[in-house]
Order: C-alpha cells, then sequence, then structure tokens
C-alpha cells in the first residue's frame, strides 16, 4: 500500500501540470505508438523497442491519475483478487527461479494495472477510451499510407502490411475494429464522420481475409455483428418510428461504401502496389513469401477460402494424423498442459514433438495454459474465473441495456475488447499489457467493469 500511495503522489503531481486538452492530446499519441508496437520489432532492438512501450505506460499513468477523484470511486474486490493472484504468482516464480521478466510482469499486474484501473475511473472511462480510439484511428491511417509505401502486395500470401508476421497484423486490425465501432457509435449523426468508419471497417475486413487470419477474421465479426445486433436491439426497445425509406438508404450508403472501398483497396495495394515496388525498390521491406502474389482477384479470393475452411473436410488435404484445422496447436495445448503444476517454470516456452511437427521452442499458443504453464495453475485458474467474471458481468449489462434502451460506453468498450480478446486468447499465447494488443484493450476494459460507483 505503501508503494502505490508513492506512485499515487508521484503521477498526481505530473497530472496537475497538464491541461485536460493536452491530456487528450497525449493519450492519442501514447496509444498510436502502442499500436505501432509489433512494427517497431522491425525497426528497434528489442531493449529499444520495450524501452518506448514502457515510457507510453508511464505516460499513460501520468496523465490519467487522480487520486483525489479515485477516493470518491468504489471499486470491485474480485478482479483486483484475481489480477493480483497472477501477479504475485507471477513474482514468487521470478525471484525462485531468478527470472527478471517474470518479476516485471509480476509488478505490472500486481501494481501497475489496478494503478491504471483508477487512473481511467478517475479520468472518466468514455474520455479515456475515446482519446484511446483516436490514437488507433490516427495510427491506423498511417498504417494504411507506410503499407501502400513500403509494404508487398496484397495479393501475396498471408498479406502482413508492414508487421512481422499475419497474425501481428490480424492482433491489430481486431483492436482498430473496436475503436472504429466506439467511435462509430459516438457519431451516429454525423454522416461524414459515419462513412468514413464504414470505409475504414471495410478496408480492415478486406486486409483481414487477405492475411488469411482465421482467428482475426472471427473476432472481428463477432464485433461487428454483435455490435450491430445490439443496435438493431436498441432501436426496436425504443420504439422508434423510422420510415422504410430512410432504413433501406441507411443500409445502402453502408453497403455501397463497403464495396467501393473493398475495390480501391484492392485497386492500390495490387496493381498500384506493385508498380510502387518498381519505382521505389530501395523502400520495400521484403519477406521469404513477398514473391507470392496468387494472380487474379478470383485467384486470391479463392485460396483466401480455402484456407479458411481447412481442416473443416475430413483433413482430405492433411496427412493421415495431422492437425489441419488448428495448424498443430492441438499437439502443442496437450503438451503444456501436462506439464502445468503448482509451481511453473523458468522458461515460457518448450520443445515439442508432434507425429507431423516438430518444435524447438514453442510457447502454448493459448493464454490460459501459458498462464499456467509459465507462473503455476494457479495463474492459469485466476485467468479463466476472471473471464467468467467479465462474461457474467457483461450479461449483467446487456440485460442492462436492453432494459434502459440506452447504450452505455462503459458496457460498449467492455463487449467489444472482451470479444476481441476472447478468440486470439485461445490460439496464442498473448497476455501481457502494453505488448499484444488485444490483450492490452482486454486488461484496459476491466476498468469499466471492476467500478461499482465513482462520485464525480
Amino acid at each position: 500500500m505503501h508503494i502505490l500511495s508513492l506512485l499515487s503522489c508521484t503521477t498526481e503531481r505530473i497530472n496537475k501540470k497538464i491541461a485536460s486538452r493536452t491530456k487528450n492530446c497525449i493519450l492519442a499519441l501514447c496509444w498510436s505508438f502502442i499500436m505501432a508496437n509489433s512494427v517497431l520489432r522491425l525497426f528497434l532492438p528489442s531493449d529499444l523497442q520495450y524501452m518506448v512501450v514502457v515510457l507510453c505506460g508511464t505516460a499513460l499513468l501520468g496523465v490519467i491519475f487522480d487520486r483525489n477523484a479515485c477516493e470518491g470511486c468504489l471499486f470491485r474486490r474480485i478482479p483486483l483478487i484475481l489480477t493480483e493472484v497472477i501477479g504475485i504468482s507471477f513474482l514468487f516464480n521470478g525471484i525462485y527461479y531468478r527470472v527478471l521478466a517474470y518479476i516485471a510482469v509480476g509488478i505490472i499486474f500486481s501494481l501497475l494495472l489496478p494503478l491504471l484501473h483508477r487512473g481511467i475511473a478517475a479520468y472518466g472511462v468514455s474520455a479515456f477510451f475515446t482519446a484511446a480510439s483516436r490514437g488507433i484511428l490516427i495510427s491506423y491511417y498511417v498504417l494504411l499510407a507506410a503499407s501502400l509505401l513500403c509494404g508487398p502486395a496484397l495479393s501475396m500470401s498471408h498479406y502482413t502490411a508492414i508487421f512481422e508476421n499475419a497474425n501481428s497484423l490480424g492482433d491489430y486490425l481486431i483492436v482498430a475494429t473496436m475503436a472504429l465501432l466506439y467511435l462509430l457509435n459516438n457519431t451516429d449523426h454525423n454522416r461524414k464522420k459515419c462513412v468514413l468508419y464504414y470505409a475504414m471497417l471495410s478496408s480492415l475486413l478486406v486486409f483481414c481475409v487477405f492475411s488469411y487470419s482465421r482467428t482475426a477474421l472471427l473476432a472481428i465479426l463477432a464485433q461487428i455483428v454483435g455490435y450491430v445486433a445490439v443496435k438493431i436491439i436498441l432501436h426496436i426497445r425504443n420504439k422508434k418510428r423510422t420510415h422504410i425509406g430512410a432504413v433501406v438508404k441507411k443500409a445502402g450508403v453502408m453497403l455501397l461504401t463497403f464495396l467501393v472501398t473493398a475495390c480501391v483497396v484492392y485497386g492500390l495495394f495490387v496493381p498500384v502496389k506493385k508498380q510502387i515496388e518498381q519505382w521505389l525498390p530501395s523502400i520495400q521491406i521484403r519477406i521469404e513469401k513477398d514473391g507470392l502474389h496468387g494472380g487474379s482477384f478470383k485467384d486470391n479470393i479463392m485460396g483466401a477460402g480455402s484456407y479458411f475452411t481447412k481442416g473443416l473436410d475430413g483433413n482430405k488435404n492433411g496427412n493421415a494424423g495431422e492437425d489441419v484445422f488448428t495448424s498443430g496447436r492441438k499437439g502443442i495445448w496437450m503438451s503444456f498442459a501436462k506439464e502445468i503444476k503448482i509451481l511453473g517454470h523458468a522458461s515460457e516456452s518448450r520443445e515439442v514433438i508432434e507425429v507431423d511437427r516438430y518444435y524447438k521452442s514453442t510457447n502454448a499458443h493459448n493464454v490460459y495454459l501459458q498462464l499456467g504453464y509459465s507462473a503455476g495453475i494457479l495463474a492459469g485458474i485466476a485467468m479463466i474465473l476472471l473471464l467468467a467474471w467479465v462474461a457474467v458481468m457483461l450479461i449483467k449489462g446487456l440485460i442492462e441495456t436492453i432494459q434502459s434502451g440506452k447504450l452505455s460506453e462503459g458496457f460498449l468498450i467492455a463487449a467489444l475488447s472482451t470479444v476481441g480478446f476472447i478468440f486470439p486468447s485461445i490460439t496464442s499465447a498473448g497476455y501481457m499489457l502494453f505488448t499484444y494488443l488485444p490483450a492490452t484493450m482486454f486488461w484496459l476494459s476491466l476498468s469499466a467493469l471492476d467500478v461499482k460507483k465513482c462520485r464525480q
């Protein structure tokens, strides 16, 4: 508690010296750098990249924390207890195995995350995530320009944009979708912004399809369908009399925007992009798969469809015993699950030997198994219980939303972030705050659920 008090006093002094408008700009800028974290791996050494992330996290805390405002807020204990269990488990294993990285993870979960939750509550959940979403949108504009100039053509197999791999791009797109839907909810009556956000959503879906990331596509579709379903239910609940012509017009504008944007994106990132590669070869980010351009639009779509449905046809395209559907993850999951004990392990990776695959060193490709393996079974159980608690809170929030006829921004951000985290948490081991984007949004969005009451 003394450490928390010291940190809160320090950040409060910084906070008082910054004007409100400047705070929003700093938050947006920090989020732009956080979103670019996966791209920084291509240009910066790991130590310097980590320093950028730490500085951004520290800046966020310094900007948003206000101890006086926090004193008027009541917080739920369950999420705090469960995150503390995760943090303390890492601290214990870090000290036991003398792994500095575990100790850092433990400090982040047990000290920094609770402090961030209180800071977000004090700053205002709506204000914080509005600034964050704007920063994410800015980073997406930069990504579009940088990918067009330096990235590979869209028609390459497993499109990566300027990221290290297609999975990193998929994680980015999940969080960008969350930001766009959040901003779209706040601009229902601004037609120009609505059309812009429709166009950006369309471009996200195009990139996701050509990245061949099934996890990202499922998460993004779940976010969009869930958002649209809730908006329709609230529209019916509030008994708004909308002329059928207005509904058809709005749906037509949305569909036309999606189709036009998809065609423009494909045109820019295939034929135009190939010309840019010839004009500016020195600035291209080259990877081994750059040459796989796939051919016509029809061939590209058929290739994506074949990849998305692999393993659903009785594994006829794979070898005997090959796990095609999960891309070999089933064997990895079983290998890690067998090694989960009370005490964790000194390394987060291990050797895995399967019938048709060999991994010299791989992670669990599952957040819950990874936490249980790295920090001990208590950390894994705590994570599962935390997600169960979040599910209960979201169900309650959905019921309250339907009964009241109003979609609160806190519920919206928590729901979008949780949906965006659940899918990749099953197939990847990204659990760390500020390092893995879906996990970052999930951990921070808990601030919208763990506040009972906040005196304004």
